[in-house]
């Protein structure tokens, strides 16, 4: 992996661990942005995910740059719950991969 992250999405957002991100902002519930400290070669590069939600609300998936465009210096993310809705989540996991610039 080039870069990875894991946060905490709820209440205050706060990177609990990470390589090669230099900024998160949360930009509302569910949807997170990144930048990375070293940007990567091409704005296409895989973009994978996990998140963990409270014991009664498990079934998310993952969603990665929905309607957004990638870029070599970060990336937009969503945590999408099985209804439809996105949710804040701790921890929500990211894995990047590719060339560095």
């Amino acid at each position: 992996a080039k870069a990875w992250l894991t946060l905490d999405g709820e209440g205050t957002i706060a990177i609990t661990d990470s390589n090669n991100i230099a900024t998160i902002t949360d930009n509302g519930t569910g949807d997170y942005s990144f930048t990375y400290t070293n940007n990567m070669g091409t704005a296409k590069h895989p973009v994978t995910g996990s998140v963990i939600g409270a014991s009664t609300n498990y079934f998310f998936s993952y969603v990665s740059s929905e309607g957004i465009a990638q870029a070599t210096t970060g990336n937009t993310t969503r945590n999408m719950h099985y209804s439809g809705n996105y949710q804040d989540c701790d921890p929500t996991h990211i894995v990047i991969h590719g060339d560095l610039a």
